[in-house]
């Protein structure tokens, strides 16, 4: 039997620094876990002088607990250590270098380093020539041996029992220097912030740092409890409190494939079962997961934002909001310590939203870890933000849909992209959209007024599809099982259905699901887990029911919204005919600083607020403009009845209703440059309370069909 050691300091801080990167502290970790990856790094047991992996873990108690259960199922629970933490988050500096400025330097135990431990071959075990070697090889034995005598001092070909000899002397280095040249430095943990330069670290690098330490550690048994719930009762053998890595395609039991998939109530979270590997957390816990509970506002920074936004907005809600919204999306910026995220309102320049800075404080203020500091790089003590009217600031374009509704409705409607994010976080839009526009069957995703967004039209398909499958129930989970799925409504180049999977996620994660990715029925692991799990598999949404869906009744009342339309947003009419309606009147000066302001949203709305009053108190203009607008719906009226598929019908999802968007040829009479927004009242009539440009427009019809009409076409 082989001799057990002692695990050296600098081969424990690798393990736990290997372990902690990969699943984090504070969770329990299926040991087979543990064993694939030591043998992906190139650990084996004997490398570290045991037999079993279990024996290794065993020897790391200072910041290991293993647990046995029932039937030979053993877990590890990786312990935080505040020092490792903070030896590992330092940077490496050369000898020679010159003085380190990192602090922890002149603090105990800060020469910490991780040291790989050195691979030992099976093939150098001491075994008995005679059990090993063949008969007729006798011969050739003490040839063999005789080759093997200047390979045994050799560092390389050590046995195993040089290994405890060489801990025995602390003195003796070589074993970390040749470490040292090994390890690339890539492995090492970064830099989280120099002085004075702060590193900016998307989601994915938050996700792959440690956790930073708590002022005060949580005690293990509450975040054991939901985990392993059966540990004080460990007769039964829990389901729960063991959690099995997630069932690919082969490992489904057959007794639980007849179970017929239910839909999820994307409202209601999900309860999620302990879920293992680099995915089962978005972000470390040390992050706050409530901004109202977990984050402290100083009042100038309260009042500072109270004057910036709408003064009839719920701040609290509006910041928990957001900051979970952040969480999903990928949004957050920083390092661990400190961190930015958007709200939803544009800042003064018009380009960007406005961004909060939170920082985690040495000492809770309130009780809580974290405070805000910056609101758009404003301490609250200056004066670095204009003046901004009872209105506030504008709200960030949540999409095309809210130029279905009026100003006000779009402003207080939920948006689809929060439905989504409130479901499901993703890591980042850039990276889902541009994986689904690969897999599925080529096609226009973007428009003139993107921005700088790739995939716009994608991006508004896909919240719109998810919000209107939620309404109809056809976004499906399988009990027991933490899978869920959904039909995208795309298909591939070869005309296969394209199924969003989604896998449970954690307590600590902002959503109660995650997007695992984009899948054909069948193919690869997620495409075999689909079929495996799923009968029926999820079916496509569902939008038009009747011919009053694609083709208005031109014998019912049509109702225009003039004040909303002409009030609030003539920077969606042709500036071409606007200019032409209030040539040689005061207004015309206005409709060139309109367009003149570009995205800028305070000139914007000063300079729409002035046209506005304009032409309400020039009467003969104002009916000119009423004039023209009610003339040319009449005629696109008279074409639908030429043409069923004149009208286009588009899909609003706050409201789960359909819109009609109807052409319109103001300029010339001949060439469309603008859509109204129809929507069917319960009385029958309709009315028209919103224009949309023609880019919008086709972002709005896409979510329904990629069939367009003709003057929607790009």
């Amino acid at each position: 039997m082989m001799k057990m050691a002692k695990i050296q300091l600098g081969h424990q801080l690798y393990i736990y620094q290997l372990i902690a990167k990969e699943y984090g502290t504070g969770h329990q970790i299926f040991l087979p876990k543990i064993e694939e990856l030591f043998k992906a790094e190139g650990i084996e047991p004997e490398d570290l002088g045991f037999e079993t992996y279990r024996d290794v873990m065993a020897a790391c108690s200072d910041f290991v607990t293993l647990t046995d259960f029932k039937g030979g199922r053993s877990y590890v629970t990786i312990v935080q250590n505040e020092q490792w933490d903070e030896a590992l988050a330092a940077p490496v500096h050369e000898k020679g270098s010159g003085k380190a400025g990192k602090p922890w330097k002149k603090k105990k135990g800060s020469q910490l380093k991780a040291v790989k431990p050195r691979h030992i071959q099976k093939k150098q075990k001491k075994a008995k020539p005679e059990e090993t070697q063949k008969p007729q090889d006798k011969a050739k034995a003490p040839e063999a041996d005789a080759a093997a005598v200047p390979e045994t001092p050799s560092a390389e070909t050590q046995p195993e029992a040089a290994e405890p000899t060489a801990q025995a002397a602390p003195e003796a280095k070589p074993e970390t220097v040749a470490a040292e040249e090994e390890e690339p430095k890539a492995d090492e943990t970064p830099a989280v912030e120099d002085a004075g330069h702060p590193h900016v670290f998307t989601l994915d690098e938050i996700r792959a740092l440690p956790d930073e330490p708590e002022a005060e550690e949580e005690p293990a048994s509450e975040e054991a409890a939901p985990e392993t719930p059966a540990e004080a009762e460990p007769e039964p053998e829990p389901a729960a409190a063991a959690p099995a890595p997630e069932p690919k395609a082969a490992d489904v039991p057959v007794q639980e494939a007849p179970q017929a998939p239910v839909p999820v109530t994307p409202a209601k979270k999900t309860p999620a079962p302990a879920k293992e590997g680099p995915e089962a957390s978005v972000l470390p816990r040390s992050l706050p997961r409530s901004f109202s509970a977990e984050v402290h506002c100083k009042d100038e920074l309260l009042s500072l934002l109270t004057r910036m936004l709408p003064f009839d907005i719920d701040l609290t809600q509006i910041l928990d909001e957001d900051w979970h919204h952040a969480l999903a999306t990928g949004a957050v910026e920083g390092s661990r310590s400190r961190v930015s995220f958007p709200i939803r309102f544009l800042a003064e320049d018009g380009t960007s939203p406005i961004r909060l800075t939170i920082r985690r404080s040495t000492r809770p203020i309130a009780g809580k870890q974290w405070s805000l500091i910056l609101v758009d790089g404003d301490d609250g003590t200056g004066h670095a933000h204009d003046a901004v009217g009872i209105e506030g600031l504008p709200h960030v374009d949540e999409g095309a849909w809210s130029d279905l509704l009026s100003q006000g409705a779009a402003d207080s409607a939920k948006s689809p992209d929060r439905a989504f994010s409130d479901f499901a976080s993703f890591g980042s839009w850039e990276s889902v959209l541009g994986t689904l526009a690969r897999m599925a069957a080529p096609e226009v995703w973007s428009d003139s007024g993107a921005g700088s967004e790739r995939y716009p039209i994608l991006h508004e398909y896909l919240v719109s599809t998810f919000v209107r499958l939620s309404h109809e129930g056809k976004i499906l989970e399988v009990p027991g099982a933490g899978f869920a799925a959904f039909n995208t409504g795309l298909v591939t180049a070869f005309q296969e259905d394209i199924y969003a999977c989604l896998t449970a996620a954690t307590a600590q994660d902002p959503s109660p699901w995650q997007l695992a990715g984009f899948a054909v029925a069948g193919a690869g692991e997620l495409g075999q887990k689909l079929v495996a799990l799923m009968n029926p598999l999820p079916q496509p949404a569902r939008y038009l029911t009747s011919l009053a869906d694609i083709e208005p009744d031109t014998t019912r009342l049509v109702s225009i919204d003039y004040h909303g339309i002409f009030l609030g947003e003539t920077e969606r009419l042709p500036k071409a005919w606007l200019a032409a309606q209030v040539e040689g009147t005061p207004a015309a000066s206005l409709v060139d600083d309109l367009f003149a302001a570009g995205s800028a949203p305070a000139a914007r709305m000063q300079a729409k607020t002035k046209l506005g009053h304009a032409l309400a108190q020039d009467p003969s203009v104002w009916r000119r403009l009423c004039r023209d607008l009610d003339e040319a719906l009449q005629a696109s009226l008279v074409h639908t009845r030429t043409s069923y598929r004149w009208c286009a019908p588009a899909y609003e999802p706050s409201s789960d209703s359909l819109r009609l968007l109807l052409p319109l040829a103001l300029s010339d009479g001949r060439t469309v440059d603008a859509a109204l927004s129809l929507e069917l009242m319960p009385s029958g009539s309709y009315q028209a309370s919103s224009v949309v440009t023609l880019d919008r427009a086709r972002a709005c019809t896409r979510v329904i069909s990629s069939e367009q009409p003709s003057w929607l076409e790009a």
